[in-house]
């Protein structure tokens, strides 16, 4: 019985989530979700010489949508963390989240049905059961009778931490005379996990309202910061934020660029940029590749997972060194090292004691676009993929577009390798002439460039008995990028000093940020930040550029003021 109350009590406060669009996207003043995204004039948008952007007449007086933005799987998890000291434990109840765009975080493709209603349920019961030791130890009174003083005094603290922000009269009665009830029902314990589950069911708790006065469209103070520190932190805010949101310390850009940076690097392991650049150049996804065994026979996943983490450290060692630049990101001849995959590095380190990970030279890469985490990942089973290397760097480093690909193309497995023995030849002989050459022109001159890496981001110096041909080149451009390269480091070193490929990051940076797909229409919002600060960004770190595009972004008119 006490079971079907709370699950009853839960679904009743999803309803009003679920009314709208399953709570996905934006929203105009009266709540009804809305598609529309402001843009600017395309054709005031072009590829120019020092920049992956040009903007001649910016829109300034778009705005941003109003929105419920569902929260991740990782902002669910390290919120329900930091409410509830004794649940260090918890499970993604959204399971494999959808990418829509680049990023897991776009706002218009976080949805709840009924799937995920029935799973956030089985997640917070969990959670409830777990949380209720640290209540007790945290709140005294809840061990004794819960009268209506200890039940305020509990349901003011947790549950305004978990709608990020003071709660109403109304909400402080109803969970209030919830929890005496349940306790009352059921015992304390039934009844602090039932109050846990019901305000973990909230919509307040499970959406980012990005709603701000209903006239004038300005965010609260609690909407400013919940954007903060989810941008920064992927989490909720914390008690150094939510004292700043109160005394109205979030209306300067120096206020709110210092506690972006502070939650960017308050755990020292700057989670939030990883998932970033994870998500940004795929290199996480070698986990969930294979490779042939009969090439590759010291290739697994924990060789894998070792990639991924060797990355990591590096892009971490890099912040923790006060340098971290988007510049180093792409050029550093510094890579992570560990026993397990020491032999696929050009220096091996197999001598390293067991379980060390040691910081090396090799001067065969250059930046992450040559670590084996990012070259496995794009790589086939058997080869390297010039195609998806090439790929990427064009529309994600270079931010170009690409048409769409035929319905059926054709595939490479159609040329023989005893008349096309290396996959440069193949891939020409694919691809020079017909419906794919309009794109492939673009991608795969890139790509070739890093044959000199096989498929698991090792160094080769032949295929199939002949001499590897590493050279590439980049084209139309319209900058100073164009031009022929020798291997993937070369090219790194070519990437890193290019205000082309700096623009096109921070755009890229712009759109997990601000939780938006695509061309969001803020191409030239994005430049005229980059023009402002072209004189620091190239010597900042990369959460500072974070920081700077995010207070830009926060205090500007078209984004501080939503859409009515």
């Amino acid at each position: 019985m006490r079971k079907r109350n709370t699950i009853l009590f839960a679904l009743i406060s999803l309803m009003c989530p679920l009314t709208f669009n399953q709570c996905s996207s934006s929203l105009n003043t009266n709540g009804i979700s809305t598609l529309s995204s402001s843009s600017e004039n395309p054709s005031a948008i072009s590829p120019s010489r020092g920049s992956a952007i040009k903007c001649t007449t910016p829109n300034v007086g778009a705005s941003f949508p109003r929105r419920a933005w569902r929260l991740t799987g990782s902002q669910y998890i390290n919120s329900v963390k930091s409410a509830f000291a004794s649940v260090q434990s918890v499970t993604n109840p959204f399971r494999v989240e959808a990418v829509t765009g680049a990023f897991r975080n776009n706002s218009d493709g976080l949805n709840i049905g009924l799937q995920l209603t029935a799973d956030l349920i089985a997640e917070n019961e969990k959670i409830g059961a777990a949380a209720v030791s640290g209540l007790v130890t945290a709140y005294p009174c809840l061990a004794s009778t819960i009268n209506l003083t200890c039940s305020n005094s509990v349901v003011s603290s947790v549950v305004s931490s978990l709608f990020r922000r003071p709660i109403t009269a109304t909400e402080l009665s109803t969970y209030s005379q919830f929890l005496m009830s349940e306790a009352s029902l059921y015992g304390n314990t039934d009844g602090i996990s039932a109050f846990v589950q019901a305000s973990l069911l909230s919509p307040n708790f499970l959406f980012r309202y990005e709603i701000g006065d209903r006239l004038t469209g300005i965010l609260d103070p609690y909407e400013k910061a919940a954007l903060i520190s989810f941008s920064a932190a992927d989490s909720a805010p914390d008690a150094e934020l939510m004292d700043a949101a109160k005394n109205g310390a979030l209306k300067t850009t120096a206020q709110i660029k210092s506690h972006f940076i502070r939650l960017a690097k308050k755990s020292n392991r700057y989670e939030t940029l990883i998932d970033f650049l994870q998500q940004y150049l795929h290199y996480s996804a070698i986990t969930t590749k294979t490779k042939d065994p009969a090439l590759f026979p010291n290739f697994n996943v924990n060789v894998a997972k070792a990639l991924v983490a060797e990355t990591d450290a590096l892009v971490i060692d890099m912040m923790r060194s006060g340098t971290g630049t988007i510049s180093e990101l792409l050029s550093t001849d510094n890579v992570m090292v560990q026993p397990l995959t020491a032999s696929i590095y050009a220096k091996n380190a197999s001598s390293l004691p067991a379980g060390t990970m040691t910081k090396i030279k090799d001067s065969s890469r250059a930046g992450i676009l040559t670590q084996p985490s990012f070259l496995a990942s794009h790589g086939g089973t058997k080869n390297s993929s010039p195609v998806q290397i090439g790929k990427l760097i064009r529309t994600e480093i270079l931010c170009g577009k690409l048409g769409r690909p035929p319905v059926d193309p054709p595939t490479l497995d159609a040329i023989p390798e005893t008349s096309f023995p290396t996959q440069r030849e193949r891939l020409t002989a694919l691809h020079s002439k017909g419906t794919c050459y309009g794109c492939h022109r673009l991608m795969d001159p890139i790509g070739l460039g890093f044959e000199n890496f096989d498929a698991v981001g090792a160094i080769r110096t032949t295929e199939n008995g002949y001499p590897i041909d590493d050279s590439g080149e980049i084209t139309y451009t319209n900058s100073a990028l164009d031009g022929a390269f020798n291997g993937g480091a070369e090219l790194g070193r070519r990437l890193a000093s290019s205000e082309v490929v700096q623009s096109c990051i921070m755009k890229k940076s712009f759109q997990f940020i601000a939780g938006q797909v695509g061309d969001t229409g803020s191409d030239c919002f994005i430049e005229q930040v980059r023009k402002a600060n072209n004189n620091t960004t190239d010597k900042a770190d990369i959460v500072g550029v974070f920081a700077d595009i995010f207070t830009e972004f926060l205090l500007a008119p078209r984004f501080g003021t939503l859409e009515n």
